[in-house]
């Protein structure tokens, strides 16, 4: 099967109808990661983000543990491609960011309703994939982007 990962920026709409049929069966595999602005994940947010810690969404990939949750959606230009948006928390992430956020409250003066706001989506990412994976397949499935990139980091930088 043919898989491509696309860099968050190429996410688009018409991009993503690219993978498609014109009967919206997936003629390409795809895993992207999701932008923040998306419509998509901000709903899921809403609505899954109090019960993400939960259990049934914990997961390990190597020596990092994550919950993960996710969910079917439609996306492409005109809103009508199947597709499966996974939301995660990574803890390790978290863990550092949460530091980073107590040390710039203690720096500058941060009131406590501030540091609060401040942590609410730390630690959090969210992939768009075209294929359903389990929720422990996608972590590995989307890192594949990252190995290429150092393939190509090597390239560029060694040649």
């Amino acid at each position: 099967m043919e898989s491509c990962v696309i860099d968050a920026g190429y996410g688009t709409g018409s991009n993503i109808n690219f993978f498609y049929d014109g009967s919206h069966n997936l003629k390409v595999g795809y895993i992207t990661r999701v932008k923040s602005c998306d419509a998509n994940l901000k709903s899921m947010i809403e609505k899954e983000l109090p019960t993400l810690d939960s259990r049934e969404n914990f997961v390990r990939y190597c020596d990092r543990y994550l919950f993960i949750k996710r969910q079917k959606v439609c996306v492409g230009s005109k809103k009508d491609q199947p597709a499966w948006l996974y939301l995660g928390m990574d803890l390790e992430r978290l863990n550092d960011e949460q530091r980073k956020l107590f040390r710039k409250a203690s720096k500058e003066k941060l009131t406590d309703d501030e540091v609060f706001d401040a942590m609410e989506g730390e630690g959090l990412f969210a992939v768009l994939s075209g294929n359903e994976y389990s929720i422990d397949e996608i972590f590995p499935a989307y890192y594949q982007r990252q190995a290429a990139e150092q393939v190509f980091d090597f390239a560029r930088n060694y040649t």
